[in-house]
C-alpha cells in the first residue's frame, strides 16, 4: 500500500482569510485522493520551510523565489517559477508574448519616482484617457482611469506614500470599458470562460471580487484562437488568462498566476479544485520519488 503523498500549499499571510474556501477545499479533496496537503504561510523566510518527504508544492503566494527554491530541490511546483515570475509582472508578460507575436494595447512603464514630466514625455504617443496600474499588482489593486494629467499626478502622489509598488504602467484604454473575459486554463486545457462586467460607470475594473457581475460565456472563434495561442507559448499548470475588448475584438490583458475560483463555484457546477487535484495526481510521475 502506497503512503500518502505529502504536499504543501503556500499563501501569503495577508491573503489567507479571503482564500480559506480554496485552501480548505483543496486540503479536504486532496485527502480523499491520498494527498496529505499542509498549509504554510509565507510569513517567515521560505528557506526555513522543511522539505523532507515533500513531493509537490502548490504556490499561491505569487512569489517566484519560493517556486525556484523548491524546484532546486527537485520538488514539483504548481505553478513553476517561470510562470510565477512572468505572470506576476505585467511588463515581463507583455514582453514575453510580444516576442511570440501576441500584442497588447500600447503602454509605457515607469518608476513611481520618475518626474511627471518624464512620464508625460514617454507617453506622448498615447492619448488620454489611459489606464494606470502597477506592474506587479493583482486583483484590480490601484488600477484606475486617468482622464487628465493632474489625475495621474494625484494618484501617483497618493500611491507613493505607501511604497507598495515601484513600477507602474500607463496603457491605452480599451474602447469597450468595464468588461473582461476570464478564461480558466488547467494543464493547457480551457476549462471555462467567464465574462465579468462592471455595474458602476465610475470604475473600469470588472473584477468579481470587487463587485462586478459574472456570467458563463461561450467563447467565439477569435477569443478561443487568441487564448490557445497564448497557451502554446506560455505553458502553465493552473492560471487565468484575461482578455479585454477594443473595438469589438478581444485583446490580451494579463495572466493570473494564483487565479481565483469564486465565479466557477457560484455560476457553474465545475469543481475546479477536484480537477486540479486530479491533474496533480496525473503529474505524480514527475514528483521526487522518495515517497512513492
Amino acid at each position: 500500500m502506497k503512503k500518502r503523498i505529502n504536499g504543501l500549499i503556500i499563501y501569503n499571510k495577508e491573503d489567507i482569510d479571503k482564500n480559506l474556501f480554496f485552501c480548505d477545499h483543496i486540503i479536504e479533496t486532496g485527502r480523499e485522493y491520498g494527498l496529505n496537503i499542509k498549509l504554510v504561510l509565507n510569513d517567515r523566510p521560505y528557506r526555513e520551510i522543511m522539505t523532507d518527504n515533500i513531493s509537490f508544492v502548490i504556490n499561491r503566494s505569487r512569489d517566484h523565489l519560493i517556486s525556484a527554491f523548491f524546484e532546486e530541490k527537485n520538488i514539483r511546483v504548481f505553478n513553476s517559477s517561470f510562470v510565477s515570475k512572468t505572470a506576476n509582472d505585467k511588463i515581463l508578460t507583455y514582453d514575453h508574448l510580444k516576442k511570440h507575436g501576441i500584442g497588447s494595447l500600447p503602454f509605457i512603464s515607469f518608476s513611481i519616482k520618475d518626474p511627471l514630466y518624464n512620464i508625460k514625455t514617454l507617453a506622448e504617443d498615447l492619448d488620454l484617457p489611459l489606464v494606470l496600474k502597477p506592474s506587479c499588482g493583482h486583483g484590480g489593486d490601484r488600477v484606475c482611469l486617468i482622464k487628465a494629467w493632474n489625475e495621474l499626478k494625484d494618484n501617483l502622489s497618493l500611491f507613493a506614500k505607501t511604497g507598495k509598488y515601484d513600477r507602474y504602467i500607463l496603457q491605452k484604454c480599451a474602447s469597450d470599458t468595464g468588461k473582461d473575459l476570464r478564461v480558466y486554463v488547467l494543464g493547457g486545457r480551457i476549462v471555462k470562460a467567464m465574462l465579468r462586467e462592471n455595474t458602476s460607470s465610475l470604475d473600469i475594473r470588472a473584477n468579481f471580487s470587487l463587485g462586478g457581475n459574472a456570467s458563463v460565456h461561450e467563447m467565439t472563434f477569435e477569443e478561443k484562437n487568441l487564448v490557445q495561442s497564448i497557451i502554446r507559448i506560455f505553458p502553465s499548470d493552473f492560471t487565468g488568462i484575461d482578455l479585454i475588448y477594443d473595438k469589438g475584438h478581444p485583446v490580451f490583458n494579463e495572466i493570473e498566476d494564483a487565479v481565483g475560483c469564486r465565479m466557477l463555484y457560484k455560476y457553474t457546477d465545475i469543481d475546479i479544485i477536484k480537477e486540479l487535484i486530479n491533474y496533480i495526481l496525473c503529474q505524480s510521475d514527475k514528483f521526487n520519488s522518495k515517497q512513492l
